[in-house]
This record gives C-alpha cells, structure tokens and sequence, in this order.
C-alpha cells in the first residue's frame, strides 16, 4: 500500500503520545515468510519460533488484509492518523519506524543518571556451597 509518511499528529494527547503505525506486506514477502516458516520447520533451534498464529496467518492473510484496509478507512483521521510502514524487508520497516517515530518530535531528551561504581568492601571470607548441596542446571549448551 503506498502512502506517504505521516506528519505527526495534532489534537488528542493521546494521539500525540501513542502514534499509530500499520503494516503493509507485499504477495512477494508473503512467500518469503512462508518460506522462512519451512526452514524454521525443519531447523530444530528456531522451531520454537512459529506459533499457530503464524501458521494460520498463511491461510488469513487475505481476509486479515482486507479487514486492517476496511480498519484503516473507518480509523484514519486527521486527529489520529495511522503511518503505514511497507514492511516487506523487515529491517527496514523497524529502521523506517524509529525513524519516523524520532522525527515525529514526541519525544525529549533524558539526561542519563550520575553513575559511580563503589568499591568493592574487602572479603569477609564467604564460601559458595559444595555444588552436591544444590540442583544445578545441566550445561546444554557445551553441546551445542
């Protein structure tokens, strides 16, 4: 769906302080994320990322489409506009949102804290137990 970026939102507060941004993935990265749906499918590390959500949006990805248009036309507004991110390279859809969001002048600058590392007090001569006192967590990952 092509739209130009968003200004940024007047009216509300809390159009001001909760910018609302959509996305927007072409047929092509569709098959893309089927594909990467496959490889995670056969890659036992990664399996824990697909969720039934995610298999079912393979079969609802048009009817999910045409209901966030038919949102989209009953929500956008000029009080509260929705920012629609082309997303089909994920990485620029996140660079392309902070971007936007940053731009948008919601924000202000933080100074950061004052910190100091204190020293550290001389040992009082503390033991760990011995480790057959305690259940410990197997080392999975020295076989990986």
């Amino acid at each position: 769906m092509a739209r130009s970026a968003c200004s940024g939102c007047s009216g509300s507060s809390a159009a001001a302080t909760c910018p609302r941004v959509a996305t927007k993935v072409s047929r092509a990265a569709c098959t893309e994320q089927q594909e990467r749906f496959r490889r995670r499918l056969d890659d036992p590390v990664r399996r824990w990322k697909l969720s039934p959500m995610d298999l079912g949006s393979i079969t609802r990805r048009e009817a999910c489409s045409r209901a966030q248009d038919e949102m989209l036309v009953h929500t956008d507004i000029t009080e509260a506009p929705w920012c629609v991110v082309e997303s089909d390279d994920e990485r620029r859809a996140r660079l392309n949102t902070i971007a936007q969001l940053l731009a948008s002048g919601r924000h202000r600058e933080v100074p950061p804290h004052v910190l100091e590392l204190p020293e550290r007090p001389p040992s009082t001569g503390y033991q760990r137990p011995p480790r057959d006192l305690q259940t410990y967590v197997p080392d999975h990952a020295a076989s990986l």
